[in-house]
């Protein structure tokens, strides 16, 4: 793009170009030469349109189940919504459909409760995505723990595991979308259901849990130890089920790769 000839330094000029593109502000057209056949406004004008495409296209990646679901139209006019609402304050387009969500929650939005679950569902899905890796570990090295550590034994989850509370049929909708299938109408469940999502390797995965095991798995964040998970499983199971199910857990979690670390007091 050329400058004008005003001497103001290119860091005036280009904040002053940063705010048409942004907020529509016309100081910038001072700043740029107009040509015989475009003027600057126009010019400008490419810019900011090229800008705003970028960040719905960002959108249209990061929610694909919530496009498919309303389709094209009402997509575009979402996103073009949210772009004025939630203008991107990040270097990297990775973090700018982070609000989307709560968006989702207010306004017309908000008599479609299940767009909030789809749009929160699939953010998840990209974080644990980009979470970073760590190393993981392996069910031999959790048998050779010594049988009387394990009620002190403490865990560290894999930075890509998330928890979610969904109560409509959302992961239907995503697996339908994933597969190039027409997604189904959505669906209320009678009670939210827990889901775990994580990443293995390079693929994401996601499962509903039983809330016993949901509630294990969220004490194990707060930094709870395996003892303290069998207090805890008290409440589901009889007192002399609760290490089989614990143990069964943390078996399941070591194999699905959740866990990089195990503790010792």
């Amino acid at each position: 793009m050329g400058l004008s000839r005003d001497p103001a330094p290119l860091r005036e000029v280009q904040q002053a170009i940063q705010s048409y593109v942004l907020r529509g502000d016309r100081d910038a057209e001072a700043r740029v030469l107009s040509t015989s056949r475009v003027d600057a406004r126009t010019r400008l004008d490419i810019y900011a349109k090229g800008y705003r495409l970028r960040l719905l296209e960002a959108l249209e990646e990061d929610f694909r189940a919530v496009r498919a679901l309303i389709g094209e139209v009402a997509f575009q006019r979402l996103a073009e919504g949210y772009i004025d609402a939630h203008p991107s304050a990040h270097f990297s387009l990775r973090y700018f459909g982070q609000h989307l969500p709560s968006y989702l929650s207010h306004g017309e939005y908000s008599a479609s409760p299940w767009l909030f679950e789809l749009a929160s569902f699939e953010w998840l899905l990209g974080e644990a995505f980009d979470a970073p890796g760590a190393t993981l570990v392996s069910p031999d090295a959790l048998a050779s723990v010594p049988p009387a550590s394990w009620p002190d034994m403490g865990f560290t989850l894999h930075p890509s595991v998330r928890r979610i509370e969904l109560a409509w049929n959302v992961t239907r909708i995503r697996q339908a979308v994933e597969s190039e299938e027409p997604p189904p109408a959505p669906e209320r469940s009678e009670v939210g259901i827990p889901w775990l999502v994580w990443r293995q390797g390079l693929k994401t995965y996601y499962r509903s849990l039983e809330p016993d095991e949901a509630a294990s798995l969220d004490r194990v964040r707060e930094g709870a130890t395996f003892g303290n998970l069998c207090e805890d499983l008290c409440r589901w199971v009889a007192e002399d089920e609760v290490a089989a199910r614990a143990a069964g857990f943390l078996r399941r979690w070591v194999t699905d790769g959740l866990v990089t670390a195990v503790r010792l007091a």
